[in-house]
């Protein structure tokens, strides 16, 4: 039987039936309208951050990450997400459980690539991933007091909410780069800077720690403080590098790579400068530490074709001798392990 036409109706009731036919296998079905998911008025749209504690919700990402806060219900509830777009949702569930597991220090996002995920919340056992799409990546084991933490994506996730946002139209992309994590990855146009909203004043000292990778990249800055010309690396293969400093030094770093996978950590403060790459040191400085006025990644006027994997930064000086740093270095070398350092 084939049916040519069908009366449109505005509003469905329950025992309506419904006919539906695969686009793919031609099959036919039928189904009552009470038995489906959520209709077409239920489903809450947004392409902002957002608090919601159950419901249908569709997140537009196409232009930007998305975050979304879910309270912990005080009874049994449900959450059904789509993901519109090809950026991430990152979820906080506000301390309670997924899958049996604490979150502590960990980042729950729903990638473009799996598009919808179902949760249940089970009264004294937490939130359930019913169809295991959500993703989750451990962020802990550094030393405590980071600013800024920033792991493949522009959310800030020391909690201190220093998010990173493009200065201009266009953002690094979000992929997947060194030992399959996922990086921001920037093409060589000089159009994708990011600004951090400025969190340095009158600190006494600073360490960074950043993860990159370049791709045949002759000159770059991965971190500006102030408004100088400064470079991580310039074109001989040295920097004249100014990040937490008042001015640029000529020749240092002495040498910096164009390709491939590094570590590089920047440990400064009142009598001392020191760079380590690979976590091996490029010579001690005499030259005092500037809180500067910024926190830029990536300026444009040294453009820059590669991946950013992690930068961390503490609002203090970190020794490179000390526990602390060893920690730090053994956590990265443990998510990094293509990684050689010494």
């Amino acid at each position: 039987m084939q049916i040519d036409s069908l009366p449109y109706k505005e509003n469905l009731d329950k025992e309506d039936i419904i006919l539906v036919q695969d686009i793919i296998t031609k099959a036919s079905m039928h189904s009552k309208a009470g038995n489906l998911q959520g209709n077409t008025g239920e489903w809450l749209v947004t392409s902002e951050n957002l608090t919601i504690s159950k419901g249908l919700l569709i997140c537009d990402t196409v232009n930007s990450d998305i975050t979304i806060t879910v309270p912990v219900p005080s009874s049994n509830n449900y959450l059904q997400v789509v993901n519109h777009g090809q950026r991430n949702i990152y979820f906080d569930f506000s301390g309670a459980s997924l899958d049996g597991q604490s979150l502590t220090n960990t980042i729950i996002s729903l990638t473009p690539e799996s598009k919808f995920v179902r949760l249940a919340y089970v009264t004294g056992i937490g939130w359930i991933d019913i169809e295991s799409k959500l993703n989750k990546a451990f962020v802990g084991g550094y030393v405590p007091g980071a600013k800024l933490i920033l792991k493949g994506q522009l959310n800030d996730l020391s909690g201190n909410n220093n998010h990173a946002v493009p200065i201009g139209s266009n953002a690094p992309t979000i992929a997947t780069g060194i030992d399959g994590k996922s990086v921001l990855r920037w093409d060589g146009s000089g159009t994708q800077e990011l600004e951090v909203p400025y969190f340095l004043a009158g600190t006494n000292g600073a360490t960074l720690y950043c993860v990159y990778t370049a791709n045949d990249e002759e000159n770059y800055n991965l971190a500006r403080t102030r408004g100088i010309d400064d470079y991580w690396r310039f074109v001989y293969g040295e920097g004249y590098i100014g990040t937490f400093l008042s001015y640029r030094l000529s020749g240092y770093p002495p040498n910096m790579p164009s390709n491939g996978h590094h570590l590089v950590s920047i440990h400064a403060d009142a009598s001392s400068y020191e760079l380590l790459l690979n976590n091996a040191s490029e010579g001690v400085r005499s030259d005092s530490y500037d809180s500067g006025d910024r926190f830029i990644i990536s300026p444009n006027d040294k453009t820059f074709k590669g991946d950013i994997a992690l930068m961390i930064c503490y609002p203090f000086y970190i020794d490179k001798t000390s526990t602390e740093h060893s920690t730090n270095v053994s956590v990265i070398s443990d998510e990094f392990p293509s990684l050689i350092l010494t």
